[in-house]
């Protein structure tokens, strides 16, 4: 006989942590987006590549120095996005940590 099923109840540290982990799986893909567009020199002009940039922009922009001198049109190997491709999971994953350690152990 199939059991009945239960609902896992979280607490509020765990549902931020949820949706942090969220949040950067939906950025990443984003950004992943965002290197393969580039690479292969979609034309931001185009509405769903103009959004695209649009979304991912703020977030590479304050990383910009380091793709100064990479043309803005054209395919180019953006180093920013690259950088925050391996960046926003190792920042993702420490915030998952501090939000999810057992407050119990620790006293």
């Amino acid at each position: 006989m199939p059991q009945p099923r239960t609902k896992i109840a979280h607490s509020g540290p765990q549902r931020v942590a949820l949706l942090v982990a969220w949040s950067a799986g939906v950025l990443e893909a984003l950004l992943l987006a965002r290197l393969a567009t580039r690479l292969l020199a979609a034309r931001p002009s185009h509405p769903v590549f103009g959004l695209l940039y649009g979304i991912t922009s703020p977030f590479v922009s304050p990383f910009a120095a380091l793709d100064f001198d990479q043309s803005p049109f054209g395919a180019a190997l953006e180093y920013a996005t690259l950088g925050l491709i391996g960046g926003v999971p190792l920042v993702a994953y420490f915030l998952w940590l501090g939000l999810t350690r057992d407050r119990s152990a620790a006293s």
